[in-house]
């Protein structure tokens, strides 16, 4: 088995190869030193318990199941606007509303945008930088 071994005088890490049976005893070639083994640990997770996506948002999301990842996904494409393409008949109402409040809140964005570069250029106008 590959182990990771690091000197604790010149902290360089050393892989060695050592059978399970062998003394976890390792000096460092360089100054002489004793190497600490360094243990890798893994993230823990159950099996059968869920997974991690990256499809629900930007930094990723956990999911517990198939019926967790089933909702998940029905609402994203819900609010994404997908349902007329995928061919879904009966969205969540609350999907919906979340969707169309998504529209509305672009809209008024999109118009305060909007209204504000008129005003740039208007002022530019105005002091003789634009014609």
């Amino acid at each position: 088995m590959m182990y990771d071994y690091r000197c604790t005088n010149c902290q360089k890490v050393y892989e060695i190869w050592q059978s399970i049976s062998d003394i976890h005893d390792y000096e460092c070639p360089v100054c002489g030193q004793n190497c600490v083994r360094e243990w890798n640990t893994a993230p823990s997770v159950q099996v059968s318990h869920g997974f991690f996506s990256w499809q629900f948002s930007t930094g990723g999301d956990w999911v517990s199941g198939t019926k967790d990842y089933d909702e998940k996904i029905s609402r994203m494409n819900t609010l994404q606007g997908m349902d007329k393409y995928l061919g879904v008949n009966n969205a969540k109402a609350e999907y919906v509303e979340a969707r169309q409040k998504k529209i509305e809140a672009d809209r008024k964005r999109s118009a305060q945008e909007l209204a504000e570069t008129e005003e740039y250029i208007h002022e530019l106008k105005q002091q003789g930088r634009m014609d």
